[in-house]
C-alpha cells in the first residue's frame, strides 16, 4: 500500500492512475492505515468482510467499485477468492498480487491455501528436495490477471529473486517484499500506459517427474505455516 501510493504521488505511477478506493476483507489489516496516512481520503477506505454477504459479496463489491468510479482492480494481499461477477466486469481489468512463480493451467506454486510465507516455504522446500542447480535456485514474484479461480490467470509482470544457500523462509520472505513493490508498481504502469502483456512460458515450471515433490512442498508448507 505504501510503496504504491509513494509512487502514486511522487514517482513513476503519478499521473498514471488515481486510487479512488481501498478495500480490505480483514479490518486488522495494516494497509487501512497506511491508505490513509498515504493520502487516500477516510470515506474511501473501508472494510467489507465476506461472511457479512454470504449470497452477494460480489454485487456488494461491484456497488461500490461503481459508486467511486473505479475502472481498474489490483488485489495486494487479497485473499478471498474474487467472485466470478467481479472478475467478469472487470475483465482484463483485474490483477492480483503473488509471491511465488506461476505457471497458469500447470502445476506451480499457486492455489487455494498458497499465500503469504507458505508460498516462500513451498519454494525453498521444493528447491531443497529436488537438489536444484544453482543457476534453478530462485523464486519469483508475479502480477497476474485474476480469474474466477485461484491463480490461474496469466501473469503480466514478474521478477526473479534468489534463493541463497542459507536461506530461512523468512529472509526469502524480506528479500522479495522490495521486489514485489517494485512488480506491482511497474504492472501498474504499464496497464496506465497500454503496454500490459500477458507473458507465456515457454517451458514448463515444474517438469512432470518432480510434480509429486511440488505437491509435497505445498502441503509441508501449509502444515508449517498455518495462519499463512
Amino acid at each position: 500500500m505504501s510503496a504504491i501510493l509513494n509512487a502514486w504521488r511522487n514517482g513513476p505511477l503519478t499521473g498514471k492512475i488515481d486510487p479512488v478506493l481501498v478495500i480490505s476483507s480483514n479490518p486488522e489489516a495494516a494497509g487501512l492505515r497506511k491508505a490513509v496516512d498515504g493520502g487516500v481520503a477516510c470515506r474511501n477506505v473501508m472494510t467489507i468482510r465476506p461472511r457479512a454477504f454470504p449470497n452477494d459479496y460480489g454485487d456488494v463489491l461491484l456497488e461500490k467499485c461503481r459508486r467511486h468510479g473505479v475502472n481498474f482492480i489490483g488485489q495486494y494481499g487479497w485473499l478471498p477468492l474474487t467472485p466470478a461477477n467481479v472478475v467478469e466486469a472487470f475483465h482484463d481489468r483485474i490483477v492480483n498480487q503473488h509471491p511465488g512463480p506461476l505457471d497458469p493451467g500447470y502445476p506451480d506454486f499457486g492455489g487455494k491455501g498458497m499465500y503469504g510465507r507458505r508460498v516462500h516455504a513451498a519454494r525453498l522446500l521444493f528447491s531443497r528436495m529436488t537438489h536444484a542447480k544453482r543457476e534453478e535456485q530462485w523464486t519469483e514474484v508475479v502480477a497476474h490477471r485474476v480469474t474466477p479461480e485461484f491463480d490461474l490467470g496469466n501473469v503480466v509482470h514478474a521478477e526473479r529473486v534468489p534463493i541463497l544457500p542459507k536461506d530461512t523462509v523468512e529472509d526469502l520472505q524480506q528479500r522479495a517484499l522490495e521486489v514485489e513493490w517494485r512488480v506491482q508498481i511497474e504492472a501498474l504502469r504499464r496497464f496506465a500506459d497500454g503496454e500490459a502483456q500477458d507473458r507465456i512460458r515457454e517451458t514448463r515450471l515444474v517438469p512432470p517427474h518432480q510434480r509429486a515433490s511440488l505437491e509435497i512442498a505445498k502441503q509441508m508448507a501449509q502444515i508449517l505455516y498455518p495462519k499463512g
